[in-house]
């Protein structure tokens, strides 16, 4: 008796129809997430990478620097023998720095962005093909 529970526990019932239309349904968005971050997806052509990553580097720029030009991301201002206000370009792990990593990376995306627009390919194959070239 004990090994007929345990093989009925064992053993799954036939899904209904309800059942394996939502299993397949989930099945479907996730193939189509995945699709979305290999690039396979709906291809984005350069005209319309060019328009978001623009607004992205404007709300970044905005997260960076206030309305008169300052970063937003302060740490500690250094005063040098020259007299110079030392911001925290680059110091690795600050927030600043994070910002900027952030920003270059638009940047970069931008101009694959715009090859893609002046070839009249999608972005994403402009993008597959410049990781093609540059691990050469």
């Amino acid at each position: 008796t004990k090994r007929r529970k345990k093989a009925k526990e064992l053993t799954t019932p036939p899904l209904t129809k309800q059942e394996a239309l939502a299993n397949k349904i989930k099945e479907m968005e996730t193939q189509d997430k995945y699709n979305v971050l290999t690039g396979k997806g709906k291809p984005e052509s350069g005209a319309d990478a060019v328009d978001r990553l623009l607004k992205a580097l404007l709300e970044q720029n905005k997260l960076m620097y206030d309305a008169k030009g300052n970063p937003q991301f302060k740490g500690k201002v250094n005063v040098g023998p020259d007299f110079k206000d030392l911001y925290p370009k680059g110091k690795k792990g600050s927030n600043f720095a994070i910002a900027q990593e952030r920003m270059d990376d638009l940047q970069s995306d931008l101009k694959i962005a715009q090859t893609a627009k002046e070839q009249g390919i999608t972005f994403q194959e402009a993008k597959r093909n410049k990781q093609k070239y540059s691990s050469c």
